[in-house]
């Protein structure tokens, strides 16, 4: 994502968790007294704190490919992605486990220095708002993304780790969802203001309906279905949210794809194609046909999303909405609600959104959907093909009940090391 070209992008390359500290000995570059005491340097924090997460996002969402058959590791790719692949032992002294681990946390510690910073420093009430709602909502998405793939995860982690206690996943839930509605509280108390707008926020990026759109996903993964429902209901189909990249700073999956050696060999497993609906137009918009060797007598196809370097990567697609609704209806027996949506989606021929997937597929029949157990199989197929690589596969496994290859990633060594709470 574009951020700014100046000194502090070595701040946001050592804002790693661990304890370590943002002050530097080179003169000519801001302390971190410096940088969390001036407004510019705060708003700067804050606009690196979104290319951050765009460029840690890429790590969840392979890893999440991998472990659910999205996507396969192609013949001569890294051995730690064949064995995920073909559901051996994670190894947990590789990327597969640290990567995405090691990235949300650095998410997580920017977050962090904004929230303890922005309430004293010298900001317009309206871009302290909206950095305060921005920052609450990056670490709750890092921890969204990781609580979907590690089944505890530390969330206070303010100042030293090496006792973090790990937190059960109602916990983290919990607090996300905290983190959620306090983001959205700013913006209803004091609207963002123009200097945020145009100097802060990136293009392309819609905070209101991003933040409502992960209180609707995070309170179905928590089961307050009552919250999802309303939440999703709020956000506005008609706009896309989107990270966006540029020739110069790629899109994390068009950059692991295509330009990281090995990495390159991952590729989405032909099932994807081959097991959809005839006609599902949502196929051609995520992949081609290939024949790839995946290795143990796999085939795999090419990607046609993300194949681009500056293709956009969205917070969420907006069918994501109408299956959450459509999901809270149907595990309450609101069978003709659920039935509505699944077909709204199913039927949608042109986008509302730019950039947005559409299936063009008939409805389907009371009949054909005349259980709850018929219609929660279709949300999940539906799913499947909507949300293709958006980092929600494991959890919609996990909570539909269907088969695992891994209950949950392992836990990297070097956090196993490093705090003696780490359930390893």
């Amino acid at each position: 994502m574009n951020r700014y070209k100046w000194p502090l992008a070595a701040l946001l390359g050592a804002a790693a968790l661990g304890g370590c500290t943002l002050d530097f000995d080179n003169p000519n570059e801001p302390t971190e007294t410096d940088v969390f005491t001036g407004g510019e340097g705060i708003r700067a924090v804050a606009v690196g704190l979104q290319a951050e997460y765009g460029d840690q996002i890429g790590d969840p969402i392979y890893v999440t490919g991998l472990v659910t058959e999205e996507i396969g590791a192609a013949d001569g790719t890294f051995a730690s992605y064949q064995d995920v692949d073909h559901g051996r032992p994670i190894d947990n002294t590789t990327d597969i486990a640290g990567a995405p681990w090691r990235g949300q946390y650095r998410v997580v510690k920017l977050a962090n220095e904004l929230i303890r910073v922005a309430p004293d420093a010298p900001l317009a009430a309206g871009t302290r708002s909206g950095i305060l709602a921005m920052a609450k909502l990056y670490k709750a998405m890092a921890f969204g993304n990781l609580i979907q793939q590690f089944e505890k995860i530390p969330i206070r982690v303010e100042g030293s780790v090496q006792d973090a206690p790990f937190e059960e996943r109602a916990a983290v839930l919990t607090e996300i969802l905290r983190l959620l509605q306090e983001a959205r509280t700013h913006l209803q108390q004091t609207a963002p203001s123009a200097e945020f707008n145009n100097t802060v926020k990136a293009p392309g990026f819609d905070l209101q309906n991003t933040i409502d759109a992960m209180i609707a996903r995070y309170a179905l993964i928590a089961g307050n279905h009552a919250l999802a429902l309303e939440a999703a209901q709020r956000v506005n189909l008609t706009v896309m949210s989107e990270m966006r990249f540029s020739a110069t700073d790629r899109n994390p999956l068009n950059n692991l794809w295509y330009r990281s050696g090995n990495a390159y060999r991952m590729r989405p497993e032909q099932a994807f194609r081959t097991q959809a609906e005839a006609g599902d137009r949502r196929v051609a918009y995520w992949v081609r046909a290939a024949s790839i060797d995946g290795g143990e007598g796999q085939r795999l196809d090419e990607f046609v999303k993300y194949s681009v370097e500056t293709d956009p990567l969205p917070f969420y697609l907006p069918d994501e909405m109408r299956l959450i609704q459509a999901e809270v209806h149907a595990r309450a027996n609101r069978l003709s609600e659920a039935r509505a949506l699944i077909n709204a989606v199913r039927t949608q021929c042109n986008p509302t959104a730019p950039g947005e997937p559409v299936a063009c597929l008939p409805a389907l029949s009371d009949a054909q959907l005349a259980t709850q157990g018929a219609i929660l199989a279709e949300i999940l197929r539906q799913r499947g093909y909507e949300l293709y690589l958006q980092n929600l596969r494991w959890e919609d496994l996990r909570r539909f009940g269907a088969p695992l290859k891994y209950a949950f990633n392992r836990y990297p060594l070097a956090e196993c090391d490093l705090n003696t709470n780490a359930p390893c």
